[in-house]
């Protein structure tokens, strides 16, 4: 299942990086228009859908591989939501002083995390 959803996510980041960017500015943000990404995040993250989707489409090892580095990074997100999102931040925008997240964004952080680590756990428990 969680190849599919993989597969799924992996292509909508594909087909409208700039569409996904933008919508969840304005649904995370208090300023939403007011930071400004940085000319690499559009295409990093068409890029990063392609690897999703290619990924889930082969599975094996590399496939096995990512589910582990997402627990690595959820396990991350988890503990330390807001330096997490605070990393992030710093790295997309120009200007990250002005970025304004909304406090369940740190909630969402923890959930995805929470969600990423038991994919690893469950990978693990499968070898």
């Amino acid at each position: 299942m969680f190849r599919k959803l993989l597969g799924v996510l992996g292509l909508l980041w594909m087909l409208a990086p700039d569409r996904l960017a933008h919508a969840t500015e304005r649904w995370a943000t208090e300023t939403p228009g007011v930071p400004e990404l940085r000319s690499w995040v559009v295409p990093a993250i068409r890029l990063e859908g392609a690897m999703y989707v290619l990924l889930a489409w082969r599975g094996g090892t590399p496939y096995a591989a990512l589910k582990k580095v997402f627990g690595g990074v959820g396990l991350f997100a988890l503990a330390y939501p807001e330096q997490f999102v605070g990393y992030g931040t710093r790295l997309a925008y120009r200007n990250p002083e002005e970025c304004e997240w909304k406090p369940g964004v740190y909630t969402l952080a923890r959930f995805v995390g929470l969600v990423s680590l038991l994919v690893a756990i469950d990978e693990l428990r499968r070898e």
